[in-house]
């Protein structure tokens, strides 16, 4: 509270020697239309460059002005709906945990009989791989009694596969993490990859090395825009030499359309993939990976579309297991 005030104050104090000065001028305020609501809230230009300096002004006290960014340490940046595994706010009942894991499950066992493996992939939520750098006033609570642990804990003791990527991923001497975005890079997507199709019984047909992620592509991060519009993040993620070698069943618009179809000569499994955006930079290892691949946004029907395939992947950031039941088919 004491940080805003002083916020606060620093604004009045820098815009009242102009407001005084041209009041006098000019001799009436609503005369100029920058001091009024409607021309702020029309011009999108002048709104941006306000929130960019009022982003601004609070990087000066180690802080970013908007409630959807926490600035951490050495240049991280949390989403704040993110934090709350690690702060130990708004868990899941352990009435929903058990019916949650009864659902998967169900369909585990429905898909086996089908011929189809099923992976509950759940990517971690940043603050809990890298808690050493939030924020000082941000102590973490115990990593073992988090849904997201809970939850594989349960799964575990019905046989479900659903690998704990949380402890490998901050274990890694190189980051798997972008500093500025909410999602893991091309490394600990990478990482990602393998831990699930060895869980899943497949190979890892790439073998990559740290040492292999030297190809730089920027990366802006998507917490930037959301404290400091318009500004450019230089951030930079690092590839393997990974050469596309399937084909798309229609013209590919970006990773963000909802279904993405792949064909490929390789000899690897039919993979069915239900994703959110953690997903955007698993898709050039499995596509390359699979003989085909069903790699969709939708997680509505899941188990009737991924029955079939070699594989079923339903990924999923941490922060969203809340909402994760409602999408699925209930319990025979």
């Amino acid at each position: 509270m004491m940080k805003k005030l002083f916020v606060v104050l620093v604004v009045l104090v820098l815009l009242l020697p102009s407001e005084v000065y041209l009041s006098d001028v000019i001799g009436k305020k609503a005369a100029l239309p920058f001091c009024q609501l409607d021309f702020l809230l029309d011009n999108q230009r002048l709104n941006q460059l306000l929130v960019t300096g009022w982003g601004c002004l609070h990087g000066a006290i180690l802080d970013t002005g908007s409630p959807q960014v926490v600035k951490g340490r050495n240049g991280y940046l949390f989403f704040t709906p993110a934090l709350d595994s690690v702060l130990g706010a708004r868990r899941m009942e352990q009435h929903e945990l058990d019916a949650l894991a009864d659902r998967l499950a169900g369909i585990s066992e429905r898909l086996k009989r089908q011929g189809t493996r099923f992976v509950l992939l759940i990517a971690p939520d940043k603050s809990g791989v890298y808690p050493q750098y939030l924020p000082w006033y941000i102590s973490p609570a115990a990593s073992y009694n988090t849904d997201r642990s809970q939850l594989i804990s349960l799964l575990k003791q019905r046989d479900v596969l659903a690998p704990d990527l949380q402890a490998m991923l901050s274990a890694q001497e190189t980051k798997t993490y972008l500093k500025t975005d909410t999602h893991w890079n091309a490394y600990g997507a990478n990482l990602a990859f393998q831990t699930l199709m060895k869980s899943a019984g497949f190979t890892d047909s790439y073998g990559f090395l740290p040492a292999d992620f030297n190809l730089p592509k920027p990366a802006p991060g998507d917490l930037v825009p959301l404290f400091l519009p318009g500004i450019e993040d230089p951030q930079t993620d690092f590839l393997p030499p990974l050469h596309r070698s399937y084909r798309t069943a229609a013209p590919m618009r970006s990773l963000d359309d909802m279904t993405i179809r792949t064909m490929s000569d390789a000899a690897g499994p039919s993979i069915y993939v239900a994703r959110d955006s953690f997903g955007k930079a698993l898709f050039p290892y499995l596509a390359k990976a699979a003989s085909s691949m069903m790699f969709t946004r939708d997680y509505t029907g899941f188990e009737e579309r991924a029955a079939g395939y070699d594989l079923a992947v339903l990924l999923l950031a941490e922060r969203s297991l809340g909402s994760l039941m409602a999408f699925l088919a209930p319990v025979d």
